[in-house]
């Protein structure tokens, strides 16, 4: 059942683990306002739309 979880894993990186080096860095790799940024399931795991005006 992980398995079939994991293909559906976008593999954006979780705010809460990385070092703040590593998440300036993904906000840096794609040309997006911030809020698009954070919103990207492929940039981030989990901040989404209710958490991105926080």
């Amino acid at each position: 059942a992980r398995a079939a979880l994991a293909d559906h894993d976008p593999g954006g990186l979780e705010p809460l683990t990385a070092t703040p080096e590593a998440f300036a860095a993904r906000l840096r790799s794609a040309n997006h306002t911030l809020k698009r940024a954070l919103c990207d399931p492929k940039l981030f795991a989990g901040i989404g739309n209710a958490w991105s005006d926080e």
